[in-house]
C-alpha cells in the first residue's frame, strides 16, 4: 500500500497510481499493483514506489529456506567481519572458511598490483612461517611501483583520460599526475579537491584536462558527481529523475559550478580559467538557478570568485553523505567483484546498499 500525505495533511491511498520497481528482479519481482514475489535465492532487495516525483523504498530480506541449527559461532578478525557475519546469519548462510595461503597470494597480487607473483615470490611466501605474513605482504605490495601503475589506470578511466580527445602528450601528463598522487599516498579528499579546482596552465595542473574531456558544464557536473559521489544526475537534464529525488533545479545547480570555466590557448600552452559570473536558467521555466550542491537549498546569488572552491569544500567535507561511502564502495567492488551498492556509481534511495552498516563503517574507517 502506498499512502501520499498532502501539504494540507490529508492522506490518500495512491497505490493504483504509483509505479513500482525492484532493484534485483532475480531475487524478488514486483507487479503493477505492488505485490512482491520472492525468488529462490537469498539476498537483500529494494522495491521502489514512486508517485508525483516522490520516492520511497521497501526493503526485502530473503533468507535461505533451510534453518541452520545451531549456527556456528564465528570469531571475527575486524569490524568488517562482524558486519558481514551478522548479515550472513540473517540470510541463513554459513561463512566460508579462510582461504589457503596460495589462494590469498594469487588474489592479493591481482587485486593490488594487477599481476601474478613470480615463482620465487610464491615459494618464499608459502614457506614463510610468520603468523602475520599476509599483513606484511599487503604492506609490501602497497609500496611497489606496480601498485601506483595499476590503480592509476583505474583512476585514469574514471577521470576520462582519453588520448583521442586529449592527444598523447596531454593524456600522458594527466595519467602521470594521477600516478604520482597515488605513489605519494595523497589523501583522497585532497586528490578530489585538486581535480575539481584545477586551474592555470594545464601543463602545470594536468588534472584539469578532465574539463577538456568533459568540456560542457553539464558534462563536468555529471562526471564529478558520478566519479566522486557515485550519484548519477544526468537523467535530470530534461526532466525530474524518474528513480531518484533529483530535479532539473538540482542538476542545473550543479552545472552552474562549472559554467565559469574557459580554456584558452596562450604562449604557455592551454590555460584553464574560471571567468566572470555567468547566469544559469531553468530550461523550462526560465527562472534563474544559482550554484548549489546536491540536496542543499539554493542561495539567492552565486558565491564570489571561482565557484568550484565551494563545491570542492562541500564534496570533501566530513558530513558529505556520499564521498567516503562511494570511494569505500569502489574499493570493495574491486576487491570482491561486486559493490555493496551495485552498480558502484548508482547511489540512490531505490538502490540502497546490501549491507548499510558495513558501508557506513567502511566509510568512517576510510575517512
Amino acid at each position: 500500500v502506498v499512502t501520499a500525505t498532502l501539504s494540507d495533511g490529508k492522506k490518500l491511498d495512491v497505490t493504483r497510481l504509483a509505479k513500482f520497481q525492484s532493484n534485483n528482479d532475480g531475487l524478488a519481482s514486483v507487479g503493477e499493483e505492488g505485490l512482491v514475489t520472492a525468488g529462490q535465492s537469498p539476498g537483500v532487495v529494494a522495491v521502489m514506489a514512486s508517485y508525483a516525483n516522490e520516492v520511497d523504498v521497501f526493503h526485502v530480506l530473503i533468507p535461505r529456506a533451510e534453518k541452520i541449527e545451531p549456527y556456528p559461532d564465528v570469531a571475527g578478525n575486524n569490524f568488517i567481519d562482524q558486519h558481514v557475519y551478522r548479515r550472513l546469519k540473517q540470510l541463513n548462510i554459513v561463512p566460508a572458511d579462510v582461504c589457503s595461503d596460495a589462494e590469498f597470494l594469487r588474489r592479493v597480487y591481482l587485486d593490488l598490483i594487477g599481476t601474478l607473483p613470480t615463482a620465487d615470490e610464491a615459494r618464499r611466501f608459502l614457506a614463510d612461517a610468520k603468523s602475520d605474513k599476509r599483513k606484511l605482504l599487503v604492506d609490501e605490495l602497497l609500496l611497489r611501483p606496480e601498485f601506483a601503475d595499476y590503480w592509476a589506470l583505474k583512476w585514469a578511466d574514471l577521470l576520462r583520460v582519453d588520448r583521442q580527445v586529449l592527444g598523447h602528450k596531454a593524456a600522458y601528463e594527466e595519467y602521470h599526475w594521477i600516478r604520482e598522487s597515488l605513489a605519494k599516498n595523497k589523501p583522497l579528499d585532497q586528490f578530489a579537491r585538486e581535480v575539481i579546482t584545477a586551474s592555470g596552465p594545464l601543463s602545470e595542473s594536468p588534472q584539469g584536462y578532465l574539463f577538456k574531456s568533459a568540456p560542457q558544464p553539464g558534462q563536468a557536473a555529471s562526471t564529478i558527481s558520478q566519479v566522486f559521489l557515485g550519484v548519477r544526475i544526468e537523467c535530470a537534464t530534461c526532466h525530474h529523475h524518474p528513480y531518484d529525488r533529483w530535479s532539473q533545479t538540482d542538476y542545473y545547480g550543479m552545472t552552474a559550478y562549472f559554467s565559469q570555466l574557459q580554456q584558452r590557448a596562450t604562449p604557455l600552452g592551454e590555460v584553464l580559467l574560471a571567468v566572470g559570473d555567468p547566469a544559469t536558467a531553468h530550461p523550462r521555466t526560465g527562472q534563474p538557478i544559482t550554484a548549489h550542491p546536491l540536496g542543499r537549498p539554493m542561495p539567492e546569488k552565486n558565491v564570489a570568485g571561482d565557484r568550484r572552491l565551494e563545491l570542492a569544500a562541500w564534496l570533501t567535507a566530513a558530513d558529505n553523505p556520499w564521498f567516503a561511502r562511494n570511494l569505500s564502495n569502489r574499493v570493495w567492488a574491486h576487491m570482491l567483484g561486486r559493490g555493496i551498492v551495485e552498480p558502484v556509481d548508482d547511489f540512490r534511495a531505490p538502490n540502497p546498499p546490501s549491507n548499510p552498516e558495513l558501508l557506513d563503517a567502511l566509510a568512517a574507517h576510510l575517512a
